[in-house]
This record gives C-alpha cells, structure tokens and sequence, in this order.
C-alpha cells in the first residue's frame, strides 16, 4: 500500500504537502563521516543538544562536563581545568548540534574529530548525522568527568569506526529494521534492545571478522541502535522544511536550560520554553540528587511519533511508567500526529504544532534524568509530558 493513501483527509494543504515529504523519505544507514568532513572549516567548535546557548553561565554543569571532554579529546586541552578555562575564555566556539544536520544524545558533545553515523534519503540526497552510541557505562552524554572517557573514544573513533565502514558498502535500510523492533517491544526511544541486536545482527553478516572487543560492546550496547533511529527521524521530519504555511515539527530537542522545536514553515527559528524537568524513579543508589532539566536531541524520535507515542509496543516499559505517564498516554498521538506511515506498520507519524495547541498537550518524551550537578550521570528513566501551552504560537494554517 502506498503512504499516501495514509494521509488524513483532514489536514490542511500545506500540513497534507509536509507530511508526504515525511512518508516519502526513506532513510538509510549509507556510512561513517568525520565531523570536520560534514562541516567545513569550523575547526575549533563543539556541538551540544538542542537549541543554542545564551552565554556560557547557561550551559548546566552536565553538559560543560562533556564540552571539556570535547577540548581534552581534540587536544586543545591537557585536562580539565584548562579545558574549563578555554570554554570560559570564550576560545571554543559552542553551537547547536541541530543548526548544522548533528544529532547529540542527552548531555553528550560533538567535537570536529569524532566519527558520526550519516543517515541519508537516497531520492532527496538529504542527509542527518549522529554520534555513535557510546555504550552503558562510559559515554560523554551522561556529563561526567570519566577519565576512562578519552581512551574509549580514541578506540570508538578508530578501530570501531574503521570497522563499521568495513561493514557499510551498501547502505541499511533503516525502517524495515526499526518496524521489526516494535514487533519484539521496542518504543524506539527508552527501548531499543531488540532494534540494537537487529543491528548488531546486520554487521556482523557483514564483517569479514569481528574482534572480541568489538563483539563484547555490540552485546553489551542495548542502545546502539537508538543513534541511528535519532538520525533517521530527524531525516524525515526535516524532509517538510520549507513547507509555506506548515506546522509539522521538523526539530526538537533540549540543552537541560532551554527546551525547543521548530516547524516546517520556518525551519531555522528554534521556538523555545523552559526546559521541563523530566519524571521518574531515581534509582535508591542516587537518592537525594536533583534531576536536571530535559537535554537531549532524542526528542526528536517522539515527535516524530515514536518513544512516548509508541507505548503500545513496549507493554513492559509502559508498565514500569505507568505513575509517570498521563490518562491519555496510550491514545495520545491520534490528537496529534498527521498521518500513518505504511512503513511502520501503520504507526502514526508526524507532529503537528497547531494540533498539540488545541488538543493542549504535545507529545510524551522518554528521556534520560541527568543529576543536575554533572557528578554521578543518569539517575533513571524520566517522562516529559510536553504541555500545550508550549505551541500556543501563531502556528494555525
């Protein structure tokens, strides 16, 4: 069945034009590019999630954390005073990670010598890029000071990068893979093991060899798959840019001060709001510490109508939220979403600003708690619960 016969006969013209763009992407998993490759001659940057920074005092302890890493990593710094001292100085310019096609997980970095998966469409040419998944334990986007943090990435970047070209000479399509995870209880944001192992399963029939290291993470790495799904969304929904007239969310995400999307209509402005603090169970071993504001580009796996509109593939995740999540949970995506997507199993897909507005409620994020004080890393899994109020902007169409 083709996805345009998905389409809701109740949109508007220009939401029915940016939502076709959406259905009609089809994003692939084509190779492994370099950061300073992508962006060209913006040497001494580093990228965060979400919307741009004010000033550096803005940037939460978490985030500042792994800017520093991105210093030390690139060798602009010998450690971590002296990286804080380049990032005070104003000496490393901090940009969003969005405004230029990346894609940062929670309180991660992006720095010019890192190795990024490149997603792209292969009709439009269009193309998305993500860090890859750093693994449970030692990985920038949980904002800690980890000495280990240096000789993983120097190992991720080098023999694991070298690998994964080895085993991309043809591309991987994407949403045939994620549709197959959702049928083995996936939401395609908190949960993502059997979209990691589907994976893991494609590069290793395509690996000439996979050495023990490189085994022992793909098995131990239950969210590797999430970075190429965040890159795949951010694909299609960036595919309606530039739709005059349309309030179809082509950008999400939060920097834990600032929380912000973007629709097909004006595709560069960031609409932003305070970022809201996300909801859930700290675990007992972190009792007593504060959860920081939502950071992230993973939203955009929900606005796209997946994660926290995707509850009712993931029975058992939904029920270890349950206290967090709203009455509406299970059905909330039929106010908001555009139209269903053949691809996905008919899954809806496609938030619409002006929808959310007049239902009075946005999506639901499965998101990361980050302890606010950038120390111990994730405290738990968290809800956002992004209210209506957000898109009361002059989005009607």
């Amino acid at each position: 069945m083709n996805n345009q016969s998905y389409v809701c006969e109740l949109l508007s013209e220009a939401n029915n034009e940016a939502v076709t763009h959406v259905l009609s992407a089809r994003p692939c998993w084509n190779g492994v590019s370099l950061v300073k490759d992508v962006i060209i001659g913006k040497e001494r940057c580093l990228y965060h999630a979400g919307p741009a920074y004010s000033c550096i005092n803005a940037i939460p302890s978490s985030v500042r954390n792994s800017l520093a890493f991105g210093c030390i990593f690139e060798g602009w710094a010998q450690d971590w005073s002296e990286a804080n001292h380049l990032l005070e100085a104003g000496e490393i310019r901090i940009l969003s990670a969005q405004d230029y096609g990346l894609l940062v997980p929670l309180a991660g970095v992006i720095s010019p010598s890192m190795a990024v998966i490149r997603v792209v469409d292969p009709k439009s040419g269009r193309q998305k890029f993500c860090v890859f998944n750093e693994g449970n334990e030692i990985a920038t986007r949980l904002g800690c000071r980890d000495e280990r943090l240096y000789e993983h990435h120097q190992w991720l970047n080098g023999e694991f990068s070298d690998w994964l070209i080895g085993c991309l000479d043809e591309p991987i399509d994407i949403l045939p893979l994620m549709s197959a995870s959702f049928k083995e209880g996936d939401d395609g944001h908190a949960q993502t093991g059997a979209g990691s192992r589907l994976i893991a399963s494609v590069l290793r029939r395509r690996a000439y060899d996979t050495p023990d290291r490189i085994a022992a993470f793909l098995d131990s790495s239950s969210a590797f798959a999430l970075n190429i799904w965040m890159a795949a969304a951010a694909l299609m929904m960036s595919s309606a840019e530039g739709t005059k007239g349309a309030s179809l969310v082509t950008r999400a995400g939060g920097n834990g001060r600032h929380f912000g999307y973007s629709i097909a209509s004006d595709p560069t402005k960031w609409i932003t709001s305070e970022a809201p603090v996300p909801l859930g169970t700290v675990e007992s071993r972190f009792d007593g510490r504060i959860v920081g504001g939502a950071v992230g580009d993973s939203a955009v796996i929900d606005f796209l109508g997946l994660g926290g509109l995707n509850l009712a593939s993931a029975p058992v995740l939904t029920i270890a939220l349950s206290s967090y999540l709203p009455d509406d949970a299970m059905k909330r995506g039929e106010s908001i979403l555009a139209a269903r997507h053949h691809a996905l199993g008919g899954r809806r897909v496609g938030c619409l600003a002006e929808r959310a507005a007049h239902y009075g409620r946005g999506p639901i994020i499965l998101i990361g708690m980050i302890d606010a004080a950038g120390e111990v890393g994730r405290l738990g899994g968290g809800v956002v619960d992004v209210p209506g109020a957000f898109f009361m902007t002059d989005t009607s169409v």
